[in-house]
């Protein structure tokens, strides 16, 4: 779902974020839609998070679209302003832990308002957030509730925002994917 939105809302040449690269598909995922002309920003606070996004860029071809960089995500600004950026076009988020490793070592609510407060002040007209929150584990449901409470705060005539869960019964630890545009 969130590749479906992003892939009709980001444009060739556009910045855009992945706020935790985990192995690294969305931020191969945004640098194709970036394209050459575009950048994407990739963070993450592993080293196991860098190096596997790393090998995937590299296998893709796309390494010279993407700057890594080591850090909590609720550190964009500073990452975002040292390169120059001042907008975005989209930051994605999925919230959680880095699949195959340490489920110990996991987003954390505060940093994550953090982040996706640091992502509101950088969005172009038009820009977006997807955020993926997975319920499944340790803290999951809290960061989901805590993201949830985020949303309903927004302020409805600067930001649309849509949530969605998977299938008609939901599962209380499915994942919950969340999209927010600055209209």
């Amino acid at each position: 779902m969130a590749h479906r939105f992003a892939r009709y809302h980001v444009q060739t040449g556009d910045h855009c974020i992945d706020a935790t690269v985990g192995n690294g598909n969305d931020t191969v995922f945004l640098s194709g839609l970036v394209g050459e002309k575009g950048k994407v920003i990739g963070v993450d606070i592993q080293d196991q998070a860098l190096e596997n996004t790393r090998k995937l860029l590299e296998e893709s071809g796309v390494e010279g679209r993407v700057v890594l960089k080591q850090a909590d995500h609720k550190d964009l600004l500073p990452v975002t302003h040292s390169l120059g950026w001042d907008q975005i076009a989209l930051a994605m988020f999925n919230l959680g832990y880095l699949p195959h490793a340490d489920k110990g070592i996991t987003t954390k609510p505060k940093s994550t308002m953090g982040a996706l407060d640091a992502c509101l002040d950088l969005l172009c007209n038009r820009g977006a957030i997807s955020i993926v929150a997975y319920r499944g584990h340790q803290g999951g449901k809290e960061e989901e509730s805590v993201v949830h409470k985020w949303m309903s705060r927004l302020n409805s005539n600067r930001f649309n925002s849509i949530r969605f869960e998977k299938g008609l019964l939901v599962e209380p630890e499915s994942p919950v994917f969340y999209w927010v545009e600055r209209c």
